[in-house]
């Protein structure tokens, strides 16, 4: 077997069929997802929410774990979490704050082996945001 290929057999582990033969990492399955969601708040309320990192695991059941090193989003900051998804396995996520431009852009650095691409963009006026 070659470095970055395994057996199927694990599939079955968790009582899904099993395909013959090895796969390889890039034959992976991979899900991406970009939606939009408008809130009643300006820019600047919604980043002073967002930057509430206490309150994180408390809004989204499926994380856990989740500390960063410093506070707020601001560049270079260091974000950390565990994503339970609803399988029978955890993913652990350390992302880097990039570059954030208070209070429209967040934009993250992540590690090459986790191909996490995006940005978090805020647009609006006085009294509504979107984010991208």
């Amino acid at each position: 077997m070659l470095p970055g290929e395994g057996r199927r057999s694990d599939a079955r582990s968790v009582g899904l069929p099993a395909a013959p033969g090895p796969v390889s990492a890039a034959a992976m399955n991979r899900v991406e997802y970009q939606a939009s969601f408008w809130f009643p708040v300006s820019p600047s309320q919604l980043w002073a929410v967002i930057e509430r990192f206490d309150l994180f695991e408390s809004w989204w059941g499926w994380l856990a774990d989740f500390r960063a090193d410093d506070g707020g989003l601001v560049n270079g900051n260091m974000l950390h979490g565990t994503v339970i998804p609803p399988v029978p396995f955890r993913l652990r996520l350390d992302v880097r704050l990039q570059r954030c431009e208070r209070p429209r852009l967040a934009e993250p650095a992540v590690p090459a082996s986790q191909q996490v691409p995006g940005k978090v963009i805020a647009s609006g006026g006085a009294e509504s945001t979107v984010m991208l």
